[in-house]
């Protein structure tokens, strides 16, 4: 990172310049494909071709288990203006797109949530309520993913913002998306230089013309429609980025998004992300937007205001189902066995109670003597995904706790063999 005030040799500035684009590229390839479609297994065909780790066992002894990755994309309204006198940035773009994207790169999936741009919301340093695409404005990437933290309840440690220019250039160099739209759309905004003109019918969308599509919000329910409309946009392009004849692009399409793709991602993390996402296939990703309903609501000087309202309670299933990778009903069907090795009475039922609250069925049972090591997690290969899933799961309070491949007892899926590391209270 330069020093500011510090004049670093040539060589070390050009250096680090080349390491900054490659880095950038490589971030800009992987998220960029999820903003305009699930582009991302595709991409990692091609990264794979250099990058190629030994394939991980389904579960091994020893095994810790991965955390999901979440990732807040933002597609911009204009560009982030520079410095001011004082060297202060100053960020004066809304975000005409915002979905949080989140990765699992143990269970091979992803969950896209969209964000309306008129969700309405509490921001940090800021007095009563407003709509989320403001969040960028008064506070850059850093207020944006404080908000959407504090809506969904959910950590997001990382962010990718894309501008308009680069939406254009890059659906451009993959050939445009094919789609079908349901009806004529025509819109003018002088104001934001906006001229929306798309015909009816099954056709061939570049840049331009997929940029109109994602924009127009003259729909019967405003926002919410124009977000399913951009889900069905990105459904579509994930079947075209999918044809082979777009993967020889790769370096070029991954060049390209550098000039228009800013992000926090290291370059560590960009393999994990490698790895994990070019395993997914479209089935693997499921999306949704946040569930609430239209509502105006007067500001203090009496103004009616125009929001979208979150259903909190609806809200919390879907971040479960998208963003924490809970699904309730297939952990119905899980039978877990949580044997005490603390030696402690009552930790069996604490860590039970975790549990039974996501959905698994869950007995108890004494260990005959303490484990004095840490947490295991004991199940057959076979159940990879739910030995993982559970194991993520207890080591929120076990934190050392890891898989064990072998099976776990007559009429039992999962057992989980409490040890000196759980910490439940």
């Amino acid at each position: 990172m330069r020093t500011e005030g510090v004049l670093q040799p040539a060589t070390t500035r050009q250096k680090k310049k080349k390491l900054n684009v490659k880095r950038t590229a490589a971030v800009a390839a992987l998220l960029l494909v999820f903003f305009v479609g699930g582009v991302l297994a595709g991409a990692w065909y091609f990264l794979s071709r250099v990058y190629n780790p030994v394939a991980r066992p389904e579960a091994h002894n020893g095994q810790a288990v991965a955390p999901r990755i979440n990732v807040l994309v933002m597609g911009l309204d204009g560009g982030v203006n520079g410095p001011t006198r004082s060297g202060t940035p100053v960020h004066t773009s809304r975000t005409d797109t915002m979905m949080v994207l989140s990765l699992d790169p143990e269970l091979r999936s992803a969950g896209i949530l969209s964000i309306p741009r008129d969700t309405r919301v509490k921001m940090s340093g800021k007095s009563g309520y407003d709509k989320i695409t403001h969040a960028h404005v008064y506070g850059g990437p850093k207020l944006a993913l404080e908000t959407v933290q504090g809506l969904i309840g959910e950590p997001i440690p990382y962010y990718v913002r894309i501008n308009f220019a680069g939406f254009v250039k890059l659906i451009d160099m993959i050939g445009g998306v094919e789609m079908t739209i349901d009806h004529n759309m025509d819109y003018d905004d002088p104001y934001q230089n906006l001229h929306i003109h798309l015909k009816a019918g099954k056709q061939v969308l570049d840049g331009e013309k997929s940029l109109q599509f994602v924009r127009y919000r003259q729909y019967p329910q405003g926002d919410i429609d124009r977000v399913k409309a951009q889900q069905k946009f990105l459904s579509a392009l994930m079947k075209s980025f999918f044809d082979m004849n777009t993967l020889w692009k790769l370096p070029s399409i991954a060049r390209e998004a550098a000039n228009h793709v800013d992000t926090n991602i290291e370059p560590a993390l960009v393999l994990t992300l490698a790895n994990a996402a070019r395993q997914l296939g479209r089935e693997d990703v499921k999306m949704d937007v946040i569930p609430g309903q239209p509502a105006d609501i007067s500001d203090a000087t009496g103004v009616a205001i125009s929001y979208w309202v979150a259903d909190q309670h609806a809200l919390k299933k879907m971040v479960d189902l998208l963003i924490r990778g809970i699904d309730r009903d297939a952990n119905s069907k899980v039978r877990v066995e949580v044997v005490n090795g603390t030696g402690t009475a009552g930790m069996g039922e604490k860590a039970a109670k975790n549990l039974r609250d996501l959905g698994y069925l869950v007995t108890v049972t004494n260990a005959e003597k303490p484990n004095k090591g840490p947490t295991r997690v004991i199940g057959a290969a076979a159940n990879s995904n739910a030995v993982k899933g559970i194991c993520r799961e207890v080591a929120k309070f076990a934190p050392q706790a890891t898989i064990y491949n072998r099976a776990p007892g007559e009429n039992v899926d999962v057992s989980i063999l409490l040890g000196v590391d759980c910490n439940l209270k």
